[in-house]
C-alpha cells in the first residue's frame, strides 16, 4: 500500500485525483480497530457523531448519505469546536483528521470524552494518535492532501459505521474497479475536460438529492479550493423552496445549474428536477447535467464524486490556478495560532 502512494507525486493534484479508484482498494481497517469495533455493545448505541472539518469531513457526509435510510439509529456530522448536547454517554463519536492536528476536531473529540461517549479516531497521526488508546485509532497512511486523501478516508470511515449499525459490508475493492471501467467512456457524460470547460466562465450551483447532496458540497469545496473560483452546492427539493426564486439573477451572475441526477429518484423528486429545469431555461439558463446509469448507490455517489474532482483540477488548469496552495487557509491558521499564544 505504502509502495503505491509513495509513487504519487504529492505535488500535482491531478495524479492525487487520478489515484482514486486504486486508493479505493489498497486500504482496509486494521484487525485491532476492527476487533474493537466488533466488541462494541451495537444494542446499546443511541447514535454516531462523526465529526471532522474540510476534506476530513467528506467522508463522513458521503457514509451518512449512503447509511441515513438504513441506520436505525442517527447519524450526524459535527463541523465545530463543540458536540450538540444531545451527543452523550452512549453515543459513538469517531474523530476523523486525516492531519490529525484539526483544532476543532480535538476539540470536539475532548469533548466527547468527558461525556463518557466511546470515541474512534481515522488519522495518519498527528495529535489525535496519542489521544486515544491504540485500538481505538485507525491508522491512515500519510503524505496526501487531506481532500485528496477521501477515497482511503472513506474506506475507512465508511466500514466503521457499517460494522456499527450492522449493515452488510461492502466491497470497495469492487467498487474501485468499477470507477475504472467508467472512467473509459464517463458513462456517456461530456469529459471532465469538456465540463470544466463548460463552466470556465461561469459559477457552478451544483444541486444534489439523497445520497448525492454531499456530492454537491465536496464539487464546491473542490472547485473553492482546487481552482480558486467560487461555486456553490443546493439540495432538492429545498432549492424549490427559496433558490429558485432567485434564477432570474443568475445570468446577471454568471451561475450555472449543475443538476446531479439519481437512477434511484423517486417520481416526485425526478418532477422536481424538471421543472425547475424548465423554469431555468425559461430565464435563459441551461443547466448541465450529470447523469450514470445501472449503478448501485456507491456506485453513483463515489463516480459523480471522482468526476467531480476531475473536473476541479482540470478548471484550475484553465483558470492557471495552483491547486495544491493553500495560502489563505495557512495565514487564517496562523494567525488564529499567534492570537491565541496572545490571549
Amino acid at each position: 500500500m505504502m509502495g503505491m502512494i509513495e509513487e504519487i507525486d504529492k505535488e500535482d493534484m491531478t495524479a492525487m485525483v487520478d489515484a482514486f479508484p486504486s486508493l479505493l482498494q489498497i486500504y482496509s481497517l486494521s484487525e485491532e480497530y476492527q476487533k474493537k469495533l466488533e466488541h462494541i455493545d451495537k444494542t446499546s448505541i443511541k447514535g454516531i457523531g462523526l465529526v471532522g472539518m474540510g476534506g476530513s469531513a467528506i467522508s463522513g457526509l458521503l457514509s451518512k448519505g449512503l447509511l441515513d435510510q438504513k441506520s436505525h439509529i442517527p447519524i450526524v456530522s459535527v463541523q465545530d469546536y463543540k458536540l450538540p448536547k444531545y451527543i452523550q454517554k452512549k453515543w459513538v463519536v469517531i474523530a476523523v483528521s486525516y492531519s490529525g492536528n484539526t483544532e476543532e476536531t480535538l476539540a470536539s473529540l475532548k469533548e466527547g470524552q468527558g461525556r463518557g461517549c466511546t470515541c474512534l479516531g481515522i488519522t495518519s497521526g498527528g495529535k489525535l494518535r496519542n489521544k486515544l488508546p491504540s485500538e481505538q485509532i485507525q491508522l491512515l497512511p500519510k503524505g496526501l492532501q487531506p481532500r485528496a486523501a477521501l477515497p482511503i478516508i472513506f474506506a475507512a470511515v465508511y466500514p466503521t459505521i457499517q460494522l456499527l449499525i450492522g449493515t452488510d459490508k461492502e466491497d470497495l475493492v469492487k467498487v474501485g474497479r468499477k470507477l475504472e471501467e467508467l472512467e473509459k467512456d464517463w458513462g456517456g457524460n461530456i469529459t471532465p475536460v469538456q465540463f470544466a470547460k463548460s463552466i470556465s466562465n461561469s459559477i457552478p450551483l451544483f444541486t444534489g438529492w439523497s445520497h448525492l447532496s454531499p456530492v454537491a458540497y465536496r464539487a464546491r469545496c473542490q472547485i473553492n479550493e482546487n481552482a480558486k473560483t467560487a461555486a456553490y452546492n443546493s439540495d432538492i427539493p429545498e432549492a424549490n423552496h427559496n433558490e429558485i426564486e432567485s434564477c432570474e439573477s443568475f445570468s446577471k451572475y454568471r451561475i450555472i445549474p449543475v443538476f446531479l441526477r439519481s437512477i434511484y429518484e423517486e417520481t416526485g423528486i425526478t418532477r422536481r428536477f424538471e421543472i425547475t429545469g424548465e423554469i431555468y431555461r425559461a430565464q435563459g439558463i441551461s443547466p448541465l447535467e450529470i447523469r450514470f446509469e445501472e449503478l448501485s448507490q456507491i456506485e453513483e455517489t463515489l463516480v459523480h464524486t471522482y468526476y467531480l474532482d476531475k473536473v476541479s483540477v482540470e478548471l484550475a488548469k484553465i483558470l492557471k490556478a495552483d491547486p495544491i496552495s493553500v495560502d489563505r487557509i495557512s495565514t487564517l491558521k496562523r494567525k488564529l495560532a499567534s492570537s491565541d499564544e496572545t490571549h
